[in-house]
């Protein structure tokens, strides 16, 4: 539509006046404040070397950087039944051909650099066959589509276009056809489909095609391109201002969107892919066109926001980043034009601070408009002066990419609109099984007859080196709970929503502490009576490792009970703080016990920490002796209390016997914060048995249970 007025009244209205002027009225005091348009597309004289437009060139480097693959093949079949013939429609193929250059053009390089080489119709051979399919089985016909469907292109020797046409009986055939998205992209299925059918129909009359010449064609187009919109050497060319913009919008983004997989990322990505459907009900499509109304978005931005909000969730990530395309076809006379125009824009989205739906669909619809507004700088150019870390493992910038296909074509029917002649014409699966993103949504409005909202369908192609089937039909089961809570509730923090189910939920609860978190907390007993009752049920099954050396559990209760001693005789009991400054050791394990068993608590302190941090420390908890290595003695210089050598002699004299149980209900140890935020603060902890110990699932004190230090 916006290309349609800018054409006809010479203006230049943005995508975003549309919604802040909806109506005529509005819209036309908009047209004269933003008027001096573009200059229109038109067929001029060209040089002899024209150079790929933007969008190509990003494919032309894919295609050099990873070789020929048939992850860009775009494929189509159809089910033909009745009586074809097959020759006129293999001359109507060759009219299309002929009718758009870009079908029959081919990339050659000049001195290093490529260019558009548009070959003679004459010259233009793509592939055609008809194969003698009558009498094979299911599998074999299968196969044989398959291959064409993933058949690769030469980019420098093959046109972009191959089709193949099996006879499966005198009146059925199949009809298999695959385009390079170098040459083509979704919208041009229209113009394909339209000119195939006159195409079609003039040769089984014996005619040629009576259509009127394109007004222009796609080397026209990439002239203008660069012409209309600049170089990014000219800083003050509107190309060189829409990338300061996205350089700006996209600074500082993750490496990549943690999703959760089912397999590691390999080093290098396969793009072997699968395709799971879609399919969601007419009311979750009323309630989605219900809140674009209401907000004053698009049907797709409902999807889209609901969709980044399912992704923080299964990241934790706050800041999430998906990919949309856009048409770029700017232009209406490049309506009726077979070529790859589409480009890849980046919604970003900020969901810190626990927004709301609402605000969520405003941050959408906001940050959406202006990726509209600079919808020409090409994709891949945005990624070369970001610099993302790269990587063969996954897709640079953005994993995800959801497009709404709003134009024929595209939904699930990739045949509507096309007639040849009296023939039936019906789609059948062809799938490359390649993938190009870890998950790329394909979605389309679906209406009755009367127009009512009839449900929302489509497909998400996904990368099956990291994702099972299973996997992704949960995930598209979370996003229609999402749409729906969103939708439901345009006020409710995103926090409440939630993607589980009852099942999920319960198991959830099950693992781990859930369980004993959620119940009673029982009486329980101190540490140290528990770990006394242990060592007497089974004081000769090893208790400590470290280092390849091990203490059962009677020789770890006899040391912890001598150092205990020692504390208690300088006056260490109950109501007590004892340091233990230890790097990692088995020994550090022993004096926590042994602090336990008098009744005090022990504060850990990492000998890593500046010395003042220490001092700190120790002064703040009122530390009444501090237990440490000969070696690490001399971090307390300066501290006035009692310091004790875990290696002191003295320990060995003391009585291997316990000292009286402690209360349950005596603090068992304090830990201090970091203190990033200001001054660290002190947590305390009582030494009951918690359910991180004896009483949960995931603690059992039986004779294969040791405590291991690494």
């Amino acid at each position: 539509m916006i290309a349609v007025i800018n054409t006809a009244l010479d203006c230049d209205l943005r995508v975003r006046t549309l919604f802040d002027a909806p109506t005529i009225a509005e819209l036309a005091s908009r047209i004269d404040a933003e008027g001096g348009g573009v200059e229109p597309l038109v067929a001029g004289e060209r040089p002899s070397v024209v150079p790929l437009s933007f969008a190509q060139s990003r494919l032309w480097f894919l295609d050099q950087l990873h070789g020929p693959a048939p992850v860009y093949n775009m494929a189509v079949g159809l089910r033909l039944r009745g009586e074809l013939e097959a020759d006129a429609l293999g001359v109507a193929l060759a009219d299309v051909v002929g009718r758009h250059e870009i079908l029959r053009t081919v990339i050659s390089t000049l001195q290093g650099m490529p260019r558009q080489l548009v070959l003679p119709p004459e010259q233009a051979e793509f592939g055609w066959e008809i194969m003698d399919a009558r009498g094979w089985p299911k599998a074999r016909l299968a196969a044989a589509i398959a291959e064409t469907a993933r058949r690769t292109f030469n980019l420098t020797a093959d046109i972009p276009l191959r089709a193949r046409l099996f006879r499966i009986t005198h009146d059925e055939h199949v009809l298999v056809a695959a385009v390079h998205h170098i040459a083509a992209d979704g919208w041009s299925v229209t113009p394909l489909v339209r000119d195939l059918g006159v195409a079609y129909a003039s040769r089984c009359a014996g005619q040629a095609p009576g259509w009127t010449e394109l007004p222009v064609q796609y080397a026209d187009y990439t002239l203008w391109q660069r012409a209309q919109f600049g170089g990014l050497d000219d800083s003050d060319s509107p190309l060189a201002a829409q990338l300061r913009f996205w350089e700006d919008a996209l600074a500082g983004m993750p490496e990549r969107l943690q999703l959760p997989t089912d397999r590691p990322y390999p080093p290098v990505a396969d793009h072997r892919g699968a395709t799971a459907t879609v399919g969601w009900s007419a009311e979750l499509h009323q309630r989605v066109r219900a809140a674009a109304r209401e907000h004053n978005v698009t049907s797709f931005m409902v999807v889209q926001a609901a969709l980044v909000v399912l992704l923080s969730k299964l990241s934790a990530s706050s800041d999430v980043a998906v990919g949309f395309p856009i048409a770029g076809r700017r232009d209406p006379a490049l309506n009726d034009l077979v070529g790859c125009f589409v480009n890849t824009l980046v919604l970003r989205v900020d969901l810190g601070g626990d927004p709301t739906a609402a605000e969520v669909l405003a941050q959408v619809r906001e940050r959406s408009l202006a990726a509209y507004e600079h919808q020409d700088m090409p994709f891949q150019v945005v990624v070369e002066r970001l610099k993302p870390v790269r990587s063969r493992t996954h897709h640079p910038l953005v994993q995800v990419m959801v497009a709404w296909q709003n134009f024929a074509g595209q939904g699930d029917n990739p045949a509507s609109g096309l007639v040849l002649g009296d023939l039936q014409v019906t789609p059948i699966p062809v799938d490359t099984h390649t993938a190009r993103m870890d998950l790329a949504f394909s979605l389309a409005e679906q209406f009755t007859d009367a127009g009512a909202p009839a449900g929302i369908g489509g497909a998400v192609e996904f990368r099956t080196d990291v994702f099972d089937a299973a996997s992704i039909e949960a995930l598209l089961e979370r996003l229609a709970k999402t749409i729906a809570a969103m939708t439901a509730d345009p006020v409710a923090r995103l926090s409440s929503i939630d993607v589980l189910d009852d099942a999920e939920r319960a198991r959830l609860d099950s693992w781990g502490n859930g369980a004993a978190l959620t119940r009673p907390a029982p009486s329980g007993s101190s540490i140290p009576a528990a770990f006394a009752t242990q060592a007497a049920r089974i004081p000769d099954a090893v208790a400590l490792s470290f280092e390849g050396r091990s203490m059962t559990y009677r020789e770890f209760d006899e040391a912890s009970n001598r150092l205990a001693h020692l504390l208690s005789d300088h006056g260490v009991g109950p109501g007590s703080v004892v340091a233990l400054l230890f790097s990692r050791c088995a020994a550090a394990i022993v004096a926590m016990a042994a602090v336990l068993k008098t009744g005090a608590a022990y504060l850990p302190i990492d000998p890593a920490l500046p010395r003042a941090r220490i001092a700190f420390m120790v002064a703040d908890a009122a530390a009444t002796a501090v237990v440490t290595a000969a070696g690490l003695r001399s971090l307390l210089d300066g501290c006035d209390l009692l310091i004790i050598d875990i290696d002191d002699p003295r320990i060995r004299e003391c009585p291997r016997t316990a000292l009286p149980t402690p209360a349950a209900d005596d603090i068992a140890y304090l830990i201090y914060t970091s203190g990033t935020t200001g001054c660290p603060r002190v947590w305390p902890s009582p030494t009951t048995t918690s359910p991180n110990s004896s009483g949960s699932p995931t603690f059992s004190t039986n004779p294969r249970t040791r405590r291991r230090s690494r």
